[in-house]
C-alpha cells in the first residue's frame, strides 16, 4: 500500500499491453515466487533502486522511507523483514 500511495508511477502492464506486443499471437504468463530478507538499510536500498521510486530528494521520497522505517519497526523479526514478491515473465510467438 506504501508503495501505491508514494510511488502511483508504477508501471502496471495490461493484458492487451502483451496482447499487442506479440501482435495476436499466443503468449502465456510465468510466474515466479521470490522471497528477499533485508536488513533496514537493505530494504531501503531495495527500495530506492526500484525505477518506480520516487526520486531522492523529493517529499514523496522522504515519505516513503519514514512508512518503510515504521514498517520495518513493526515486522523485523531478528533485524530482518522478509519480502515477498513475484516475478512476471511473458513469453510468446508474434505473428
Amino acid at each position: 500500500a506504501a508503495i501505491a500511495q508514494y510511488a502511483p508511477e508504477r508501471p502496471r502492464i495490461a493484458p492487451r499491453q502483451i496482447a499487442h506486443f506479440f501482435r495476436g499471437g499466443v503468449w502465456r504468463e510465468a510466474r515466479f515466487s521470490n522471497q528477499q530478507s533485508l536488513d533496514a538499510a537493505g530494504l531501503r536500498g531495495r527500495l530506492a533502486s526500484s525505477s518506480y521510486a520516487p526520486q531522492p530528494g523529493t517529499p514523496e521520497f522522504r515519505r516513503l522511507m519514514e512508512e518503510m522505517d515504521r514498517l520495518f519497526a513493526r515486522y523485523r523479526r531478528d533485524g530482518q523483514v522478509t519480502v515477498l514478491y513475484d516475478t512476471l515473465a511473458y513469453y510468446g510467438a508474434w505473428h
